[in-house]
């Protein structure tokens, strides 16, 4: 049987997880600092450089207030509130913000076709996997020359893509900083999901990636300290799987795709579907009035094929771990 997608459409078509990072700096009175740019800010910096700063801002304090209390009641007052707050979420007087937008159990991804319909097969369609790295080996760091112009360029790059992910293939990104290799000024990482490698090398080719591409030419001999990576990995069919499990979505839980709306048979046919779709992303669809709605892509993992990675893979039948372990999501 075909995966059904049973949740209601959005009619707005969601941001990829790192667009949506970037843009969570909007407020009413303007634009301030993104999510991604904040950890950005405090990674470019050691733990000490902040404390430092921070005891240099209090001593400009001790030393402009008439009164010491005055001085040091902004830092308690903070620092009291946040133990506060996290006591009253440890002891669930308060509800736990970090469980914002999380999915209860066990769930996995799959990628629909072009027109929306999933595969009667888990993993039945091949996927394009691209890492893109940039680090700046800079004394500054982030605000060393050259560095501003990659993040604006990549910018221009990333809206090229929500813009056009019909014809690009484009089906996701997400952001993550790699604290692995030393204490700060560490690599800015994207992983970016496309419907095949022809896809991607034809977004390489249109002009937002060129205009960069062409930039990094002209002046990458002026800044040898500004570092670039990428690879690229070209998935067949029946060789990825996902599972979460009370998570966010996330990877290729937050990717796109057109959906056609499913007939009146169809949707009242949805209660004996084996899996379902718990969360929106960004998947189009054709509503009732013609209009686009979207979709996700996310299926329960909790029985059928979806239990095991070899089941999720199109190569098993989901059973294949009952002998090893009591799967403590099975319904």
């Amino acid at each position: 049987m075909a995966f059904v997608n049973r949740t209601k459409p959005a009619s707005v078509r969601p941001l990829s997880q790192h667009s949506k990072a970037m843009d969570s700096g909007q407020t009413a009175f303007g634009r301030f600092m993104s999510v991604l740019e904040n950890g950005m800010i405090r990674d470019n910096f050691n733990t000490s450089t902040w404390l430092c700063l921070g005891a240099c801002l209090q001593s400009i304090l001790l030393l402009s207030l008439p009164s010491r209390f005055y001085a040091l009641l902004p830092a308690f007052a903070i620092l009291a509130f946040r133990i506060g707050d996290v006591l009253l979420m440890t002891f669930g007087l308060k509800r736990n913000q970090y469980m914002n937008g999380v999915i209860a159990g066990k769930f996995s991804a799959q990628i629909p076709d072009t027109n929306g319909k999933f595969s009667a097969n888990p993993a039945d369609s091949q996927v394009c996997v691209m890492i893109l790295g940039v680090r700046s080996n800079h004394p500054l760091g982030m605000f060393g020359p050259g560095y501003k112009e990659i993040a604006d360029y990549f910018k221009n790059m990333v809206k090229e893509l929500e813009a056009n992910p019909e014809e690009y293939g484009f089906l996701g990104m997400s952001s993550w900083l790699n604290f692995g290799d030393r204490a700060a000024s560490n690599e800015i990482m994207t992983v970016s999901y496309y419907r095949s490698a022809a896809h991607l090398h034809h977004f390489a080719r249109g002009p937002s990636h060129r205009a960069g591409w062409d930039w990094w030419n002209k002046m990458v001999k002026e800044h040898p300290y500004l570092g670039i990576m990428h690879e690229v990995y070209a998935v067949p069919k029946q060789g990825w799987e996902s599972v979460y499990i009370n998570y966010h979505p996330t990877g290729l839980g937050k990717f796109g795709n057109t959906l056609e709306m499913l007939h009146r048979q169809e949707a009242e046919s949805r209660a004996n579907a084996d899996t379902f779709a718990v969360a929106a992303t960004t998947h189009i669809a054709k509503g009732t009035e013609g209009n686009n709605t979207w979709v996700s892509p996310i299926v329960d993992s909790r029985k059928g094929r979806f239990r095991s990675s070899a089941g999720r893979m199109g190569r098993g039948l989901g059973d294949e771990n009952e002998t090893v372990a009591e799967d403590p999501y099975a319904q």
